[in-house]
Order: C-alpha cells, then sequence, then structure tokens
C-alpha cells in the first residue's frame, strides 16, 4: 500500500509534464510563460510611456491646437505659403517612408505563410501577431502623413477654421483623403461637386 501510495504522486507528475510539453509542441506555452513572467512587466511600463505616440492621441492633440484664421496661422508659422506646402510635402514623404517600411514587411511575411504551406497553429499564431505589430508600427507614421495632407489642403483652400470650412471634418468630407494621403502632389483639392455646391449655395436649393 505504501508503494503505491508513492508512486502515485510521482506518476501524477510525469504525467503532467508529459501534457506540457505535448502542448508545448503545438502552442507556444512556454514562450508565453515566459512573456508573461519576464517582458510583460517592462512592456506594460513602457507602453504607458509611449501612449502619446498612439495615431489616435496624435490626432486628438492636433484638433485640440488653437483654431486660427488662415492668415492668422500663416503670418504665426514665420513662413510664407509655398515655404509651408514645401515643408508639409517633405514632412508628409518621410512618414509616407516610414509607413511602408512595416506595411512591405507585413505584406512579405503574409506571403511568405501562404507560399510556404505551413499553416499549424504556432506558425499562425506568431505570424499573425507580428503581422499586428508592424501594422501598428505602420499606422503611427501614417497619421502623421494624413495630418500633413491635411495642412497642404488647408494650404491649398486657405481655410482654417470652422468658419472657413478649414477643420479636419471638412477635409474628411470634401477629398478623398486616402488617395490623397498617399499621392506625392502638392496640390489637395476638393471633390468638385463639394466644391461647386459650397461656391453655389443658391444655385443648388
Amino acid at each position: 500500500m505504501t508503494n503505491k501510495a508513492e508512486k502515485s504522486p510521482q506518476w501524477g507528475k510525469r504525467l503532467s509534464k508529459g501534457l506540457y510539453y505535448s502542448t508545448n509542441i503545438i502552442l507556444p506555452l512556454s514562450e508565453a510563460r515566459y512573456a508573461a513572467s519576464k517582458i510583460g512587466p517592462s512592456l506594460f511600463n513602457n507602453f504607458k510611456r509611449l501612449k502619446h505616440l498612439s495615431p489616435s492621441n496624435q490626432l486628438e492633440l492636433r484638433l485640440k491646437e488653437p483654431i486660427l484664421s488662415f492668415e492668422q496661422a500663416v503670418a504665426a508659422s514665420g513662413l510664407s505659403v509655398n515655404g509651408l506646402l514645401r515643408r508639409f510635402k517633405r514632412r508628409k514623404m518621410v512618414c509616407l517612408i516610414l509607413a511602408a517600411v512595416p506595411s512591405l514587411l507585413a505584406i512579405g511575411l503574409l506571403l511568405a505563410i501562404a507560399v510556404s504551406s505551413i499553416y499549424t497553429p504556432l506558425v499562425l499564431v506568431k505570424g499573425f501577431v507580428l503581422i499586428l505589430v508592424l501594422l501598428s508600427l505602420a499606422a503611427v507614421p501614417f497619421v502623421q502623413a494624413l495630418i500633413c495632407t491635411w495642412r497642404l489642403w488647408q494650404l491649398n483652400q486657405q481655410r482654417t477654421s470652422p468658419e472657413e470650412r478649414g477643420g479636419f471634418n471638412d477635409f474628411l468630407v470634401e477629398v478623398c483623403w486616402f488617395k490623397s494621403t498617399i499621392s506625392s502632389s502638392l496640390q489637395v483639392k476638393s471633390k468638385k461637386r463639394l466644391l461647386d455646391i459650397r461656391k453655389c449655395p443658391l444655385k443648388h436649393r
């Protein structure tokens, strides 16, 4: 009886270890445990510090900036309209390049997984997580490029304040924002139909 009682706990430990190692072949349990114990706390602290870099927070900060008329905004910048156009275009192109690098890596990773025909849960989970990380990295500079496109549109239309219909919501309504953001042109024009309606409001009543 004593030998059986002593062997049963050892047998249970061996069974649990066997299940753990066999499951670890399919699911990354050891890696998840290591990440939770070692990387998790530092990652959480860094997330708190870098929260202000999120695209939504960056856009919210831009929208909270003091709203000036077009003439006041240009005068406050200390540059001419052409100088501001060149500055925002350079900034926009840099942001687009920074957004393109992780986006292309994500597409390449997706194609590599598709071509390899290795569809194990471990590969799919790791690939999905890595693609999400790359797309998140691409979103930050893309939002900055979107803001630069909005500024270029304001300079082209000479509208900045809500009274001049130069707000961010006006920009989203009047412009094909995605097409304009990925374009390298200095000219960011409103949709022709909306522009005609605003120029001739009485004609369309």
